[in-house]
This record gives structure tokens, C-alpha cells and sequence, in this order.
């Protein structure tokens, strides 16, 4: 039973995996969501560590903080701003320019067009 509820995840894994590699970001925006996936990734390795470090020093596992962390990392606010900002990346015409970012330089464009 355990085996196939990892051979399930794994699946999951992989397909997620895959349709990762489908989406194309260039440019600044690759750089602005490498390095937060960088930050965050770092932050819960600094944490555990520092976790599992007071445990060895103290010798009392703080479970009710780890969990505190966990809840804050899995949160509804943490997963929706993960969300609105990849949503901001999306590059449907492949220019490297995120749409969001096009749509205000459009706008601005067809002010300075009707003013002139």
C-alpha cells in the first residue's frame, strides 16, 4: 500500500515536472522567479536547520513551531501570493515581456497617442 501511495506521488511529481518545462519565461522575469524560488527554498533549509539544531542542543524537539512554520508556508495568503505572481509572468507571445507588463505599456502608449 505505501508503495503504490510513492509510485502515485512520483507520477504526480513527474507530470508536474513536465509541464513545468512547457512554460517559457526569458529574461527578467526568469531572473525575478529564480531568485525567489531561491529565497524560499533557502529560508526552509535555514529554518529546519536552525531547528534541528536546537533540538540537539536542547534536546527537546520543538514540534508546535515546526508546525507553526509549516502552516505559514502552506497558508492560503503564502500560496495566493505564489499564485498572483506567477500569473503575472505568463508570456503567451513568447517576446519575453510578461502580458501583464505589455498591457500597461499598451495603455500608456494609447494615452500619449490621443493626447497628441
Amino acid at each position: 500500500m505505501n508503495a503504490s501511495f510513492i509510485d502515485k506521488g512520483l507520477a504526480l511529481l513527474r507530470k508536474g515536472i513536465k509541464k513545468a518545462a512547457k512554460i517559457k519565461i526569458k529574461g527578467l522575469p526568469l531572473l525575478l522567479v529564480r531568485i525567489i524560488v531561491e529565497v524560499i527554498v533557502a529560508s526552509l533549509l535555514l529554518y529546519l536547520l536552525a531547528w534541528v539544531i536546537d533540538w540537539i542542543v536542547t534536546g527537546k524537539a520543538q514540534f508546535p513551531a515546526l508546525l507553526e512554520f509549516i502552516k505559514v508556508v502552506t497558508g492560503t495568503s503564502f500560496i495566493a501570493a505564489m499564485g498572483i505572481l506567477g500569473a503575472a509572468l505568463i508570456d503567451n507571445d513568447n517576446d519575453g515581456i510578461p502580458d501583464k507588463f505589455e498591457e500597461g505599456k499598451e495603455e500608456q502608449n494609447n494615452a500619449e497617442r490621443s493626447s497628441s
